[in-house]
């Protein structure tokens, strides 16, 4: 939603039609993301004054994604306007939350679809390197099955785009979730992702459910070995085989790592460089057979503070016989320890 300009557009449609009506808008942010001293929607709140809303119910949904609002919102939408990040995921698991809720032969019109030229053309500098990612609706647009409208503009490109939705979009919303496969722009934060996973869950099958966990985990992947390879030559890049378990520990948690072998060494090297969590031990049953000074013996951990205990090996019976080490010594608890650690 932005600035609200989109919003005012509506209202003023709506106040023209003359018809009872509800209108929500939704964005993430409670300020305006390229300006924090504006709110989000700033100019529908100085334009509805000029506009005649006695019919129309119009509610605010800021500080959260689609995700938190659409039960709030409900089913029987007959119209959406879909313009959020233009960059993959974005809009394609924007329209996936919002799909379930949609009135059969709503209208949705998606704005931005060639942004990607439109940028590199017409865009300062920045805008230029950014071309290449602003394709998330252009994707949506060429991969969902509905009766499709393009609104051309004499000799440039079409950059609004309408779906009509029809009986086929149910049929293939596969096509959709398929393309979140691609490799994503931006990787959203994981309680976002959760709440876009527990949306889907309520209204698709397991089948398409399997298609977003799997591209969440492998653009995860993805996303460390690429900030990784910002800070790292081609060969110690390639010498790091082992990844961290993002998905099972929250940001900025204190961790113990338990293992020193290559899979410890391998998950000590990525938090020491990326450092989204904090290294509170580094230990190991052998610390003494070890040329560093910074491994501890596990009874280290008696007289540690920390949120997390990675053991950091792959095989599972011996992650198992850790495990029940670290238990039998007090050391940590068993909802506290996490692995075994897999393989790139």
């Amino acid at each position: 939603m932005a600035e609200g300009g989109t919003t005012a557009v509506l209202v003023n449609c709506l106040s023209m039609l003359d018809i009872e009506s509800e209108l929500w808008s939704v964005d993430l942010n409670e300020k305006l993301y390229c300006n924090a001293k504006q709110d989000t929607g700033y100019v529908y709140a100085e334009l509805k004054k000029y506009i005649k809303i006695d019919k129309i119910r119009h509610q605010f949904c800021l500080g959260g994604t689609i995700a938190d609002y659409i039960d709030k919102i409900g089913d029987g939408i007959d119209f959406a306007v879909i313009d959020t990040t233009h960059k993959l995921p974005g809009e394609l698991i924007d329209f996936l939350c919002i799909f379930p809720y949609l009135r059969e032969n709503a209208t949705v019109v998606l704005h931005d679809v060639d942004l990607n030229f439109l940028r590199a053309v017409y865009g300062n500098k920045n805008q230029i390197l950014l071309s290449k990612e602003s394709i998330a609706t252009k994707v949506l647009f060429s991969t969902i099955a509905a009766d499709k409208y393009l609104c051309w503009d004499h000799e440039k490109l079409p950059n609004i785009a309408v779906l009509h939705i029809n009986g086929d979009t149910k049929k293939y919303i596969g096509n959709v979730f398929y393309a979140l496969t691609m490799t994503w722009a931006y990787m959203p934060a994981d309680q976002i992702l959760e709440r876009y996973r527990q949306s889907l869950k309520k209204h698709y099958n397991q089948e398409l459910l399997r298609y977003y966990d799997i591209a969440v985990s492998n653009n995860q992947r993805i996303y460390e070995r690429t900030r990784l390879a910002k800070i790292m030559d081609d060969q110690e890049l390639l010498e790091i085989r082992y990844e961290f378990p993002y998905s099972q520990i929250p940001k900025k948690s204190r961790i113990v790592i338990y293992g020193a072998g290559k899979v410890g060494c391998d998950i000590y090297a990525i938090q020491s460089m990326l450092k989204d969590y904090s290294i509170t031990a580094w230990v190991d049953k052998n610390f003494e057979k070890l040329d560093n000074h910074e491994i501890k013996p596990p009874q280290f951990l008696k007289n540690c503070e920390f949120d997390f205990i990675v053991v950091a090996v792959e095989k599972i019976s011996i992650f198992q016989e850790i495990c029940s080490y670290i238990i039998e010594k007090g050391l940590g608890k068993e909802e506290q320890i996490i692995g075994p650690i897999v393989r790139y």
